[in-house]
């Protein structure tokens, strides 16, 4: 019997814990993902942060983050919005 037959990965784990608890992907202290393009961290040879936390998508538009001082350190071009972690309660949800 293959090992992998009965299996899940890593990276399925999370993906099924995200998707069945409502969540839109992962962010880091300096980086973000969605469920589309899970951990690609993993794919360029770096092992994903275990610092990372499950998180929702928020648009730009409109977003006290972005449009604060410090601005918005996950902004995904590609999106127009970011990775924020669950429990960062200046972004409503």
């Amino acid at each position: 019997m293959c090992f992998r037959d009965k299996t899940m990965t890593l990276k399925e784990i999370v993906q099924k814990y995200l998707q069945d608890n409502g969540f839109k992907g992962l962010a880091g202290e300096n980086c973000g993902c969605g469920l589309d393009d899970l951990m690609p961290c993993a794919g360029c040879g770096d092992n994903p942060s275990p610092d990372c936390v499950p998180a929702m998508h928020r648009k730009c538009e409109g977003c006290p983050v972005k449009d604060s001082e410090e601005g918005c350190e996950f902004q995904d071009i590609a999106e127009s919005g970011c990775y924020r972690p669950v429990e960062d309660k200046r972004v409503g949800k």
